[in-house]
């Protein structure tokens, strides 16, 4: 055979070897119903274990190479022991300190101080975490505090409105949310300042409301000598003579803000103990409760009366025109309550 034909022979030997690998399957059925991996994936089956064993092993060299650093970091902290059995004195361990120390190093008649000393290092890092813990609360309550300040200075409203509007808001969006409230969500917190805001405005309007009540009730208490009684006698009349409508009335109006209708009780609770003869006034008529529910704002300046315009008239003559005055029927008048007379005459502007 030429050296052609071996080479041929070689050629045609390594053809039939790679495709009878590719021909190969995965698996198959032996004679006796066994389920078998061929022989190729049976290799790479063992190449895949020994590379991740390879890698497992890896892994564990790496983390213990870390901890083995650790512990060289340590040591390299540690001060050796000037003693020559090669072992810490009592005074070196208290001077020292706990991470100057290799625990090693320790003698067996120290260990118990060594440990008493671990444990007093441990009391007080402990207590010193408690009082940073304390010191950052006060700070976040400091801030609370001056941002709070600055919202009640900006509402005219005393601050311990605005810490019982951000408590309120708290307490609603925790309500809504429930357990998923977070006070650092900045949707959270939208939602606490959406309820808080609303309190303070609540909170302005019921002040509102209380100031007005209390500056009628002041200036009837100083101008009528009979406050206290007649005040009571309306009290009992609200609640004993009355109609329900004439009392719900009253009691809505009382809610929104509208003194005039309680002012037109005393009024009319004055009236009657005038007329059974329970007080006198004398010659001294007294004002009508109904004419201060509209009190003049102090500092105000008083309002002027307008002046008749000055027309030219025929010839060039100026002459001043006179308006005319509002007309009212006696009879009308006369049926009035004295609250209402008087609310009358100045919407006519007589008075």
């Amino acid at each position: 055979m030429s050296k052609d034909d071996n080479t041929t022979h070689a050629q045609e030997t390594q053809e039939q070897s790679q495709q009878q690998q590719q021909e190969t399957p995965e698996f198959y059925i032996d004679n006796d119903g066994k389920f078998v991996w061929s022989e190729a994936e049976t290799e790479k089956a063992d190449n895949v274990d020994d590379k991740e064993a390879e890698q497992s092993v890896s892994e564990e060299q790496k983390l213990g190479e870390d901890v083995a650093t650790d512990e060289e970091a340590k040591a390299s902290n540690y001060v050796e022991p000037k003693g020559k059995d090669g072992f810490y004195s009592k005074e070196e361990i208290e001077t020292l300190g706990l991470d100057k120390l290799d625990p090693k190093k320790i003698p067996q008649e120290l260990v118990p101080f060594y440990k008493s000393m671990q444990a007093d290092y441990t009391r007080k890092t402990q207590a010193l975490a408690e009082e940073k813990k304390k010191l950052k609360l006060l700070e976040e309550e400091l801030t609370r505090k001056t941002v709070d300040l600055d919202i009640a200075t900006k509402n005219s409203v005393p601050i311990e409105a605005v810490s019982a509007a951000r408590n309120y808001g708290v307490e609603m969006a925790r309500s809504i949310l429930g357990d998923s409230f977070d006070e650092y969500n900045p949707e959270t917190i939208n939602l606490i300042g959406l309820y808080a805001n609303a309190y303070i405005e609540d909170y302005k309007t019921r002040i509102s409301i209380t100031k007005r009540f209390q500056f009628a009730e002041n200036y009837l208490r100083a101008n009528d000598k009979y406050f206290d009684v007649v005040n009571n006698y309306a009290l009992w009349m609200l609640q004993n003579k009355l109609t329900y409508a004439e009392a719900r009335a009253i009691e809505q109006a009382k809610a929104s803000g509208d003194v005039v209708p309680l002012l037109k009780l005393y009024d009319r609770a004055r009236d009657e103990l005038v007329s059974l003869g329970k007080i006198s006034y004398g010659s001294e008529q007294p004002q009508a409760a109904a004419s201060v529910a509209t009190p003049q704002k102090q500092g105000q300046p008083q309002r002027q009366k307008a002046e008749p315009p000055v027309v030219e008239g025929v010839g060039g003559a100026t002459q001043t025109m006179t308006p005319t005055k509002p007309k009212v029927k006696p009879a009308e008048f006369s049926g009035k309550t004295t609250a209402e007379q008087a609310a009358m005459l100045i919407e006519m502007g007589l008075v």
